[in-house]
């Protein structure tokens, strides 16, 4: 697939692009003049100088600083003695706009900026479409594969927190009622008197026993 994509990337460049391709214009070297001495193109375009004439030259910008940003620079500048010579050719691309005086340094010269004797100028207004360069269509890249999903490890269950036992509460032994001794009530009548005799008698009774038990135990 990525073979048939650049075979047709390639046709399509072939196809299209001498119809887009940058111009050349071309200028003739003769003896004394540039032929023409104005030509006006595209940034992207090129001029190509031809020496046609018997004598040597050079093809020189008259603002060297300002013309090398666009491309343009000395054909000779080592001229004399390595000059322009007839069938010698030179070509510039242009890339920057702007206007571009130029000159021959042995049969011109330049004076206060300003080019005198055998000149030429180069004039570039505009943009040229450039020539789409086919770019190669890269492989699909099979997406990864989905990391296995990491188990979650069991979580331990806490261990049941005994619940105490109530501490029984203890029963309060109830206070023992005190008894009341029943007392009968002395009857009023004869029969209480007997009652109450009897008693004195037997605690008289009891009183003399116990003094002659303890005179007794003295002896």
């Amino acid at each position: 697939m990525r073979r048939l994509l650049v075979v047709l990337a390639a046709v399509v460049v072939a196809t299209v692009g001498p119809a887009i391709a940058q111009t050349t214009k071309d200028v003739e070297v003769d003896d004394n003049v540039f032929d023409p001495e104005s030509v006006t193109l595209n940034v992207g375009d090129s001029v190509r100088w031809t020496h046609v004439g018997s004598l040597q030259h050079t093809v020189t910008p008259v603002d060297e600083d300002e013309a090398s940003q666009a491309g343009f620079s000395d054909s000779h500048p080592n001229c004399t003695p390595v000059c322009m010579s007839n069938g010698d050719t030179y070509t510039v691309r242009f890339t920057r706009a702007g206007t571009y005086p130029y000159y021959c340094k042995i049969h011109g010269g330049v004076s206060n900026g300003q080019c005198n004797g055998m000149c030429g100028t180069v004039t570039v207004t505009g943009a040229s479409t450039p020539v789409p360069t086919a770019k190669p269509t890269p492989a699909p890249t099979a997406p990864p594969a989905p990391a296995p999903a990491a188990t979650p490890a069991p979580t331990p269950s806490p261990s049941p927190t005994p619940t105490p036992e109530p501490t029984p509460t203890p029963e309060l032994t109830p206070t023992p009622e005190p008894t009341e001794l029943a007392t009968e009530p002395i009857a009023e009548d004869g029969s209480g008197s007997r009652v109450l005799f009897t008693v004195l008698a037997v605690i008289g009774l009891a009183g003399a026993g116990l003094g002659s038990w303890l005179l007794f135990f003295r002896r």
